[in-house]
């Protein structure tokens, strides 16, 4: 399933995992990154 909704880009990988773990919904989050004049974030940026 997929859920769209308007990003506020605030979470890490790291806190993706973690809330990953505690979950019991099967769903699965992933980071989004922001796009800015046609280039898309690094991920390393949100370490």
């Amino acid at each position: 399933m997929l859920i769209v909704k308007e990003n506020k880009y605030r979470c890490s990988s790291q806190v993706i995992d973690v809330a990953h773990k505690f979950r019991s919904d099967g769903l699965i989050q992933k980071v989004g990154l922001k796009e800015v004049d046609g280039i898309l974030e690094d991920p390393d940026e949100r370490e």
